[in-house]
């Protein structure tokens, strides 16, 4: 499967996008998306060699999923297929079109709406049983899929940095040798700390960033590492380990929403990380100091969250709808921007016509530009995210001039909440990408008046200006 591409099918262009997003998340595989089963068919049969797995909508008007289905099974190609529908499962099984489903091993049927996790699992259990494909005709494929040794659902990924901070014991650890292969490299039990540290060390060395635990173990872990945060958020008094406590807790946040969803750990988490802001800017509002204490060149997505939270909150004080659910809002939405990014070189893009973003691949531009949509998507579980927060969090990388994404929103069309989180948002990135140097700073400055100041944005903008020469 290493090789073999991914047919998406359907003829919502909507859908294939966020069928694109959830598959590309979790296989470097080639991605074909097909409008129509017919489109399907002519590709399929120009490419058999070529097509790994099938993911199929039913209902289209040109060519059905049902036609689609029916052509694997004539051609006898060792494919597997998964059929999305908006009728039961119960009911899809039983049309005489899908009677062969019971001598397959390799087809799946999954009623809409579906979460991402279901559509990934039954792709992971798809693969692994095609060696069996023709299990009830006696027949043999043509081809197999290739074995997999551990399936990536299984799995969460963790830092090797964080990995070395908490230093989890009694886990069985593993590495991704490639898409679909997983090799443990330390056994539960089996070694002491200094020769797990070593053993991670002769990996990072070899350029391995990221371990793998089980989904329990991970699971554990992050509940362990969630309550020590938690206890240090409430109880720290220096105010520079409180910061790093923030920091490193937006860390933990997005990586236990990204990799177990929703849970009342990361809920609690989260309302404390926004309540400890409030505690510091109370104590010390000095605005330039607190920048200080945040930029110590560890992680750009998790710094700019929290400088963000700190500035936006300063700025909303200096407002006349400054309120405590104002700045709730404000530092709960900086907490989340970036949930669906894990690359710092992703994030660091404001705008789209930022050279670097031409160098990335198609992929990736496609990553960037949907990244507000994908973390409002993962926060719909999550009731203390209002619908005011989620609109700022799609709204964050808007801009005046109608340039910005992912909706192209023009200054009267930007709320006056998310013109706090823009302005923010670009002299926290300018400051951590350029450092906090007089001139630089002078320069954001002025950037900021000429471009952040008209329409929606004249209020924020003089409510920034205050912020800033309190501080």
């Amino acid at each position: 499967m290493e090789d073999k591409e991914i047919i998406l099918v359907d003829d919502s262009e909507d859908t294939l996008e966020i069928l694109e997003l959830f598959v590309e998340s979790e296989y470097d595989q080639d991605i074909i998306k097909c409008s129509s089963g017919n489109e399907a068919i002519k590709y399929m049969s120009e490419n058999k060699d070529k097509v790994g797995i099938v993911v199929s909508d039913y209902n289209m008007p040109d060519g059905m999923g049902s036609d689609l289905f029916q052509y694997i099974e004539n051609e006898k190609l060792p494919i597997p297929f998964i059929l999305l529908c908006g009728e039961s499962v119960e009911h899809m099984a039983s049309k005489p079109e899908f009677t062969p489903l019971k001598n397959r091993k390799t087809t799946t049927i999954i009623s809409k709406p579906f979460k991402k996790d279901d559509l990934l699992k039954s792709i992971d259990e798809n693969l692994s049983n095609a060696k069996s494909f023709f299990l009830d005709t006696g027949e043999t494929p043509k081809q197999e899929s290739a074995p997999i040794e551990h399936s990536r659902f299984n799995y969460s990924k963790m830092s090797i940095n964080k990995f070395f901070k908490y230093s989890p014991e009694g886990v069985d650890v593993f590495i991704k040798l490639s898409n679909k292969k997983f090799v443990k490299i330390i056994e539960s039990g089996d070694a002491k700390c200094s020769e797990v540290k070593d053993t991670i060390e002769k990996y990072a060395r070899k350029g391995i960033t990221h371990v793998f635990l089980l989904k329990e173990d991970y699971k554990k872990f992050m509940e362990s590492i969630s309550g020590t945060l938690s206890k240090m958020l409430e109880e720290i008094k220096d105010e520079s380990k409180l910061v790093n406590a923030q920091v490193e807790s937006v860390s933990t946040i997005h990586d236990a929403l990204r990799e177990l969803g929703v849970s009342q750990e990361v809920k609690e988490m989260t309302d404390k990380v926004y309540k400890s802001c409030l505690k510091v800017l109370k104590k010390s509002p000095n605005i330039s100091l607190l920048l200080d204490k945040i930029m110590q060149n560890q992680n750009y997505i998790y710094e700019l969250s929290m400088i963000n939270s700190y500035l936006s909150v300063a700025t909303a004080k200096e407002t006349d709808w400054a309120s405590e659910n104002t700045y709730e809002k404000l530092a709960l939405a900086s907490i989340m921007l970036d949930l669906s990014l894990a690359d710092e070189k992703h994030a660091k893009i404001m705008h789209l016509k930022d050279p670097q973003y031409e160098l990335f691949t198609e992929e990736e531009q496609t990553l960037i530009k949907e990244h507000p949509y994908e973390s409002v998507k993962l926060l719909d579980q999550v009731e203390q995210f209002s619908s005011d927060i989620k609109n700022i969090i799609l709204e964050h990388h808007e801009l005046p001039n109608g340039d910005g994404y992912p909706r192209k929103l023009g200054a009267t069309k930007i709320t006056p909440l998310s013109a706090i989180m823009i302005i923010s948002q670009y002299f926290g990135n300018g400051i951590l990408i350029d450092g906090k140097t007089p001139s630089n700073m002078q320069k954001l400055k002025a950037e900021i008046a000429e471009n952040f100041s008209r329409a929606n944005f004249k209020r924020p903008f003089a409510a920034f200006v205050k912020a800033f020469v309190k501080s």
